[in-house]
């Protein structure tokens, strides 16, 4: 056998998750002599064990054969398959004894092999030139220190990394940046000056070949112009004189134009808005003293101590926000209004929520999505027309409240009954109002003995008698 090929590795092959089966391309004689590698997304590798990792198929064959994972490798990992013969000689040559040339012949494939092998290796290495001397300390030194050297800009070279659609975006832009600096001696000559850039865009009509600029310019050279995002060229793709920016044709319809007149503000036009701006300041400062004359007036501070005292801006800031925080309170996803010592809760009011009220710091009305809940007795001290009804009642039958509000039923007896004898029953709960006999009935006919009971709108309401009572009367409060 002989080794007709230099290969001694295959890989490396980027998993997928679905196959498990990868072919290497050289001679092998032993499913020992290979060496399979896995590594994860982020290079950390995996020397695989024969036969709980893998299998081995092809050994002799001088195309190679291929290995069989007993595991899918993953998307993002990889496989890399390098032969790897043993660094020992196991043929023992007897002397004079029998010549097999096929012994021979294969102790030399297996040096062949551990020789690619090792080139396989020195392939992977850093080397240094030939040129260099040969080695050395001196040379190792060297390689050390540049190695170092490389370690310690490691930072500095992923940070230039980074920056490298930035560093694109300068290069697009270096026409622009020449132009620039073909102005920088005009710049200079105009001293006491500072440059003014004038953006101003247009849009192509297909007939215009001419623009009127924002500001006046002696030359193209003054003005960039981009037509559709592309930088034209002055002089040649376009002139520009005074106020007036000229291409050679019309541009095409609806063709963005964009420009940025590059001109000169003097010291004097520098000073002039310093001026106006000084003017402005003057302005605001009374206004803002008018403003606190004003509130002075009418807003007084804790024990009537006037506003006058907050004559600067920073103090009545101060102030405001010390008044805002002691009475309303955001929250994420709520207000509520305190005390004026912030230790007690008047109202709330939650975002696309409730709405709650407060009677010394204890809830007593909150909204849902059905209405509102009370917090003990609602009681009505007025309302218009109410007054007392004599209706027709049957002990034992149920009656709807149908008046859309709540009614008070009172019914009475002129006998002496005990206590539960006549009572008032809402939705089957009895009613808990029961005050006996009245001294003063509204009819003046005697001794009555008298129950109420409250009826909420759409509730029903019965009255029950037992012990041989009578209904006498029964009125309705509506």
């Amino acid at each position: 056998m002989t080794v007709s090929s230099q290969i001694s590795r295959s890989g490396p092959y980027l998993g997928n998750g679905v196959t498990t089966v990868f072919d290497y391309d050289f001679l092998i004689v032993s499913p020992d002599h290979l060496e399979v590698i896995r590594a994860n997304p982020a290079g950390v590798e995996t020397v695989l064990t024969i036969g709980a990792d893998y299998t081995v198929s092809g050994v002799g064959n001088q195309g190679g054969g291929s290995i069989s994972l007993t595991s899918t490798p993953a998307a993002g990992y990889t496989i890399t398959i390098l032969r790897n013969v043993p660094f020992t000689q196991e043929t023992d040559l007897e002397n004079q004894g029998s010549y097999y040339p096929e012994t021979i012949e294969a102790a030399f494939d297996l040096a062949a092999m551990r020789d690619q092998q090792i080139a396989e290796k020195l392939d992977r290495a850093i080397l240094v030139p030939p040129s260099s001397g040969g080695g050395g300390a001196g040379l190792s030194n060297q390689l050390r220190d540049n190695i170092n050297r490389l370690a310690l800009s490691a930072e500095n070279i992923d940070d230039v990394a980074n920056d490298l659609p930035n560093v694109d975006t300068v290069a697009a832009s270096v026409p622009d940046i020449a132009t620039v600096a073909q102005n920088i001696a005009s710049v200079i000559a105009a001293s006491g000056s500072v440059l003014n850039l004038i953006p101003q865009n247009y849009v192509g009509n297909g007939i215009a070949s001419s623009f009127v600029l924002p500001g006046y310019v002696a030359t193209a050279a003054n003005v960039l112009v981009w037509v559709s995002g592309v930088r034209k060229i002055p002089t040649t793709e376009y002139t520009a004189l005074g106020t007036t920016l000229t291409f050679p044709a019309p541009v095409a319809n609806g063709a963005p134009i964009n420009v940025l007149v590059i001109g000169a503000v003097t010291m004097a036009d520098v000073a002039a808005e310093a001026d106006r701006a000084d003017l402005a300041a003057d302005a605001a400062e009374a206004a803002y003293a008018a403003v606190l004359a004003a509130a002075a007036t009418y807003v007084t501070k804790a024990g009537n101590q006037t506003l006058s005292g907050l004559n600067t801006f920073s103090a009545l800031a101060t102030f405001t926000a010390g008044l805002v925080a002691g009475l309303i309170r955001s929250r994420a996803g709520s207000l509520a209004i305190m005390n004026g010592a912030g230790d007690e809760t008047l109202a709330t009011f939650a975002d696309d929520g409730a709405v709650s009220l407060y009677h010394n710091n204890a809830k007593k009305i909150e909204t849902d999505a059905s209405g509102a809940i009370v917090t003990g007795r609602l009681r009505e001290t007025a309302r218009d027309a109410e007054k007392w009804h004599s209706v027709a009642r049957s002990a034992g039958t149920w009656y709807q409240n149908t008046t859309g509000r709540l009614i008070r039923v009172a019914a009475t007896n002129q006998s002496s009954l005990s206590s539960g004898a006549l009572s008032i029953s809402v939705n089957d709960t009895p009613s808990t109002l029961d005050i006996g006999f009245v001294t003063s009935p509204p009819n003046g006919i005697g001794w009555r003995y008298t129950v109420y009971a409250d009826v909420p709108p759409g509730h029903y309401y019965r009255i029950s008698v037992s012990g041989g009572a009578t209904i006498d009367q029964v009125m309705e409060l509506s």
